[in-house]
């Protein structure tokens, strides 16, 4: 796919986020996901976290399984990519009836399915754009998170405010580090804490290259890559993987590393459109 095609499918996913209602965020919140869905859900996880609310993240079935019967959750975030995601529609229903205010968040689903969430008064229906869903969901997740207080809040705000620019400014700060991993004919994934969404997107999108995602948690792993590795990785942890930046030049691997010094509810929306760029689609 041409550059100025996936381009524009960004600024679209990005502008159809924009109309993607939000949920309240309430502490005690919970997020669950399906396999698909996991970087949107991880990034909405990971947003909310660094802006101090209380929230958690589960599968569809952990969540329906071992928490939603045991324990008070304020409010529940389901989200999924699939329109037959069956998980998906049980851990909705059981927190709906259990009275939990549920948002149920992804494109359009099966007719049927779709009835069954109508029929719950507690459960409101947020519909994504089939068009790079997953994507949308990414840049939904830091809109919702961006509304804080003080002069982190200030800052945010005149960041998102912007946002439809964001592939221009991705564009221009890392376009050669673009350039050298969409060149890679295979390549592992390797990411800190807070890009795993990011590298999981990057997967997504580059599924015939990208052979297999590494956290930076699991150095042994690096004696088993046989290719080239693509980095994600924010400044303010990288200093807790000197380790690991020691291993990679011990065993003198080839990598494209994109270094993200920016906020962590900003850093997988970028991190996700250079991925775009870097695959030649969305996702």
């Amino acid at each position: 796919m041409l550059s100025s095609d996936v381009e524009n499918q960004v600024k679209e996913a990005i502008e159809a986020a924009g109309s993607v209602q939000k949920p309240k965020l309430l502490d005690d919140m919970l997020i669950t996901y399906s396999y698909d869905s996991l970087p949107a859900a991880r990034a909405l996880y990971i947003s909310l976290i660094s802006s101090g609310v209380r929230v958690a993240l589960a599968s569809h079935t952990e969540a329906s399984t071992l928490i939603i019967p045991y324990r008070d959750v304020g409010e529940v975030v389901v989200m999924s990519v699939s329109s037959k995601d069956s998980r998906a529609i049980r851990v909705a229903e059981e927190a709906a009836m259990m009275g939990t205010l549920t948002y149920f968040v992804a494109p359009p689903m099966d007719e049927t399915l779709e009835a069954r969430l109508s029929r719950h008064d507690n459960l409101e229906r947020l519909v994504v754009s089939p068009r790079a869903p997953l994507l949308t969901m990414m840049a939904a997740a830091t809109l919702w998170s961006s509304d804080l207080k003080g002069p982190r809040g200030t800052r945010l705000r005149a960041e998102v405010a912007d946002i439809n620019n964001s592939i221009t400014w991705v564009l221009s700060r890392y376009g050669k580090e673009i350039g050298e991993a969409s060149r890679l004919s295979n390549f592992t994934a390797l990411y800190g804490p807070s890009l795993a969404p990011g590298s999981l997107y990057l997967c997504r999108v580059c599924a015939d290259r990208c052979r297999d995602t590494i956290s930076m948690d699991e150095p042994d792993r690096l004696s088993k890559v046989g290719d080239s590795l693509v980095q994600m990785i924010s400044t303010v942890e990288e200093h807790d993987y000197m380790d690991v930046e020691l291993e990679i030049r011990l065993r003198r691997l080839s990598r494209v590393k994109l270094e993200f010094n920016v906020d962590p509810i900003t850093a997988n929306l970028y991190a996700a459109i250079a991925a775009s760029l870097i695959g030649g689609r969305t996702a």
